[in-house]
């Protein structure tokens, strides 16, 4: 997928067949228009962006203590205990730009 410039990130958080499932059932579904040219990428994340459920897995799995704080301060809702995600995999993915913790 990499290689057409397609990048899958914010999956630690899934199971292997729960990210199979995203791929087949969601994101490969979808109409895209794939970056033409150097350095371009589509990327994917089972989170989205923007609903509360949403929002709640990023701040649980991903987002650094940096961002949480802002978050709470802006928005001013209770932030989701922090948790390790059961899959560690994100990291080798091609693509991948570590997320700063």
């Amino acid at each position: 997928m990499a290689d057409i410039g397609m990048v899958v990130e914010n999956t630690d958080h899934l199971s292997d067949l729960e990210l199979y499932r995203y791929l087949v059932d969601d994101a490969l579904l979808e109409e895209t228009i794939l970056p033409m040219g150097p350095g371009g990428a589509w990327h994917l994340s089972p989170i989205g962006s923007g609903s509360e459920e949403e929002n709640e897995i990023y701040l649980r799995y991903y987002a650094d203590d940096e961002y949480r704080e802002t978050w709470r301060r802006d928005v001013g809702g209770v932030l989701p205990p922090r948790e390790k995600p059961q899959c560690d995999r994100d990291r080798f993915l091609p693509g991948h730009e570590p997320l700063a913790s």
